[in-house]
């Protein structure tokens, strides 16, 4: 059985045009964008379609862009496909998009709430005291080493992101956190600074978080309907809405475990993820994390035509064996109104028993049943509810209440 989840990514995913495909495709995905306007007063996709970047790039407006793009892809594939996924997943920002979508938060709270978030963030970036570094190719004891070489432990530089198992991301003071790159990269890493604007996931936005936190108090949050990891703990947020509060403002100065949670996943049996905002950074990290795991990014046409077929034939498949079982219900609870027992054994148990081997072999199988095996076992029914002597407008009522656009 197919168990999805939803990953939605963070900042630094962003880039001019990014929304403009899917609202030029769907109009449930432009009034996502019309509400975020509705609620800000400022024009997101106009930002997100034509920037320009260095507007798109500011932390108050990428944070802001990316809830809304995410949302609108979530909408997009609720509306076309039906999806239910098992488990929510959001990188840094990305969280507030995932409880948006998990029904914690509405859509109008979370874009204030992230506005502020982003002001307060900006406001401490400005300060030009911090920046963040990407390492790759060294192990997190590794990193970790030499973060305690170059700084003697001082907490001026800190491992912002575990990305993946040899993917993290270095955050702090900025000279510090060239020191501590250049170290790095005489230990064989790979070494690329981030074009960030300050020192995300460090105790230098203590300032910032508490400011956060005193704001999350006047919100109120609902309750989950769908679990939502956090990048704090890298587990399932608990039911409790005030440690989910503190978890939030936690979430600003300390690292993103993202192993983490996707190894809570795949455990969970998740086998798809579905990356819903801009660029393919979750999707790419799934392959190296979990590579047995099948990973989407919404972004991608491809991708995106990809899931279409692939979902819309899933569903369309559980409604056909769904038909089948309501065939087999009908054919059990009908009452029976012949005593001969060779023609109900010929005319019923028989093809009750046909229904049972249908129903066996097509949930086993992942062959879409056709028109013609459905048509079947309606006939099927026919030849029960005719056997046990059935009135005609029983019988009536009984098929008319059959989804016949399955076999239509």
């Amino acid at each position: 059985m197919e168990r999805v989840a939803f990953l939605f990514p963070g900042q630094g995913s962003q880039y001019v045009g990014m929304s403009k495909d899917i609202v030029n495709h769907y109009s449930i995905a432009k009034e996502v964008f019309e509400e975020a306007k509705d609620v800000l007063g400022m024009n997101l996709q106009t930002l997100c379609d034509e920037g320009p970047s260095e507007e798109l790039t500011k932390t108050k407006n990428a944070q802001l862009a990316l809830l809304t793009t995410s949302i609108a892809y979530f909408r997009v594939i609720e509306y076309e496909l039906g999806l239910n996924p098992h488990m929510l997943a959001g990188h840094s920002l990305g969280e507030f998009s995932a409880l948006t979508c998990s029904g914690v938060l509405t859509f109008s709270d979370a874009l204030k709430l992230v506005r502020t978030r982003g002001e307060l963030m900006q406001q401490e970036t400005e300060q030009n005291i911090g920046a963040m570094t990407a390492v790759s190719k060294l192990s997190a004891q590794t990193v970790e080493q030499c973060i305690e070489q170059m700084t003697d432990g001082n907490g001026t530089v800190s491992i912002a992101c575990y990305n993946a198992e040899k993917e993290l991301v270095l955050t702090g003071h900025s000279y510090e956190v060239k020191r501590v790159a250049e170290k790095c990269a005489q230990e064989g890493g790979n070494v690329t600074p981030l074009k960030v604007s300050g020192p995300f996931h460090h105790q230098l936005m203590t300032k910032a978080s508490e400011q956060f936190g005193d704001h999350l108090k006047s919100y109120s949050f609902q309750k989950f309907k769908i679990p939502v990891l956090s990048n704090v703990t890298g587990l399932p947020h608990v039911e409790d809405l005030d440690e989910l509060k503190l978890n939030l403002v936690s979430q600003m100065i300390k690292p993103v475990r993202w192993v983490e949670s996707m190894e809570y996943i795949f455990n969970k049996g998740v086998t798809t993820t579905i990356e819903l905002g801009p660029r393919t950074v979750l999707k790419n990290l799934i392959k190296r994390i979990e590579p047995s795991i099948k990973s989407f990014s919404f972004d991608k046409r491809n991708d995106r035509d990809e899931l279409m077929m692939k979902f819309s034939s899933t569903n369309k498949q559980q409604s056909a064996i769904h038909f089948i079982t309501q065939c087999m219900t009908a054919a059990i609870t009908t009452p029976n109104y012949n005593w001969d027992s060779n023609e109900y054994e010929k005319g019923v148990i028989q093809p009750y028993r046909k229904l049972q081997q249908m129903q066996q072999q097509w949930t086993q199988q992942k062959e879409l049943l056709d028109e013609e095996q459905l048509k079947k076992a309606f006939i099927l029914l026919q030849q029960i509810l005719k056997t046990k002597k059935v009135s005609r407008e029983e019988q009536s009522n009984i098929l008319n209440h059959f989804d016949r656009e399955v076999v239509n």
